[in-house]
């Protein structure tokens, strides 16, 4: 403002408010204009709230933001974003030792793997243009921040991985306690044989390798069994064409070596494995060796000895679910939630450059039906209800879903978040969010962005 400028100002007021002008103006004058804000620090989740990250976002681009469920105010809030866009990567609490997990040390949540780039959705189709990651970050919950970790000991896992199941081992299992362990997936190559590995994730971020797994797989899954030291590897698929399996197999954590074990009564990929109080393990689900969602479900008793373990089909599921979520309640009862019901193909095609393709469903739709599984009668009841004519579930939950994420809160509640809906006949990342409270599905509000196969974690 020219000089002059103060005094024409000035000449409009009466000569008795001269003097309450002039101090105006001096503090204009002489204060610093705050033009740049000092940026606010993110807000920081609390014990029991929920940490979201990545995934498919809208227009099928991989994201790197994150934000937290908040459980005490019951929306979500932004936090710092990660280093690199990534979707189906698995997420960890890590801690430094055992002993720190015990004493309720605060750990950092890793990020381990994924893809970056875009799994753009269409009216009935997923078209991939990815790149698989080898790497890690974590989220430090005491600054809101994901970094690299920087120690001397950093290295990459033996094969980039995606769609792949990561395990934590906890605290009192013998030879690799408080680690990680990745195993097999989708990497940068022509085949999943390529991709046959098995990596454990230590403390300190260094990496060893376990012998090579059986089977190359992705969408498969790996449960630690109860005596926490044998893991139950699953289904998936067993080539980039989308053939299912029906072969499974154990890692023994204390050789590092997988046997493996009698065939499920099903082929599946894209299935749930949920570990009971009584120490089987409920396998629902998925796609079958002809690319179509089913209803059978299974059981896994590993009795005294995991290696000559038994599957033993159950009760059928009320609807056909793949890509849903599985929950273990605080009764005991798994909630199945979303899905898809219909039939589909997979056409990829890998290189070291990454992998293109398509999934592509004839058939079926996300879905707005849930139901419980009882471990006592080994029977399925829907939530609300099932439809006389079909058998199937009533539609109870808020959205179509499939591909979302179901995290048990401690008060006892499941936060459902994100996944793929459809709008106007196309599959859509979906923004919101519904709590399973008391029996039924509540709205508890949007994410600040839309998410598909991302990842969601309680802190501990």
């Amino acid at each position: 403002m020219p000089s002059s400028a103060p005094t024409a100002i000035l000449l409009d007021y009466p000569r008795h408010r001269l003097p309450r002008i002039l101090l105006s103006l001096l503090i204009l004058y002489s204060t610093p204009v705050f033009a740049e804000a000092r940026a606010k620090p993110p807000r920081l989740p609390i014990s029991g709230d929920v940490l979201i990250a990545g995934g498919v976002s809208t227009g099928g681009n991989v994201t790197e933001s994150a934000e937290f469920y908040s459980v005490r105010f019951r929306k979500f809030i932004l936090t710092g974003a990660m280093t690199m866009p990534r979707a189906t990567q698995q997420s960890q609490v890590m801690f430094d030792t055992a002993e720190s997990e015990s004493n309720n040390d605060v750990g950092e949540i890793y990020m381990i793997g994924g893809f970056s780039g875009s799994a753009r959705p269409a009216r009935s189709s997923i078209t991939f243009n990815i790149l698989t990651l080898d790497d890690f970050e974590a989220y430090d919950p005491t600054t809101g921040t994901f970094a690299v970790p920087t120690l001397p000991t950093l290295q990459p896992m033996s094969n980039p991985r995606a769609f792949f199941p990561a395990l934590d081992i906890p605290a009192g299992a013998p030879h690799i306690e408080g680690h990680f362990v990745a195993i097999a997936g989708l990497c940068n190559a022509p085949d999943l044989d390529s991709c046959r590995t098995s990596d454990v994730i230590h403390p300190d971020d260094h990496v060893t390798s376990t012998s090579n797994p059986l089977v190359g797989r992705m969408m498969h899954t790996a449960t630690l069994l109860q005596d926490e030291t044998s893991i139950l590897v699953t289904g998936g698929f067993a080539d980039l064409a989308g053939t299912g399996l029906n072969t499974a197999e154990i890692l023994d954590t204390n050789t590092d070596n997988y046997s493996a074990i009698a065939n499920m009564n099903s082929a599946r990929a894209g299935q749930t494995a949920t570990l009971l109080n009584d120490g089987t393990v409920l396998i629902a689900g998925g796609f079958d060796g002809s690319g179509a969602a089913q209803n059978t479900a299974e059981i896994f008793n590993p009795g005294a000895n995991p290696l000559v373990g038994t599957f033993t089909p159950v009760a059928m599921m009320h609807d056909h679910r793949a890509w849903h979520t599985a929950t273990l309640l605080s009764d005991g009862k798994v909630l199945m939630a979303g899905g898809f019901d219909g039939s589909a193909t997979v056409a990829l095609t890998g290189a070291g450059t990454g992998v293109t393709g398509k999934w592509t469903a004839s058939s079926g739709s996300s879905l707005r039906t849930a139901e419980l599984y009882d471990p006592i009668t080994q029977t399925f009841a829907c939530v609300k209800g099932t439809i006389k004519k079909t058998g199937g579930c009533r539609m109870t939950m808020k959205a179509a879903r499939m591909d979302h994420t179901a995290t048990a809160l401690d008060d006892g509640d499941v936060l459902i978040a994100g996944g793929f809906g459809a709008s106007k006949a196309r599959l859509l990342p979906l923004k919101g969010a519904e709590l399973f409270h008391a029996g039924k599905f509540v709205f508890t509000g949007n994410m600040t962005t839309a998410r598909a196969w991302h990842t969601a974690i309680a802190l501990p």
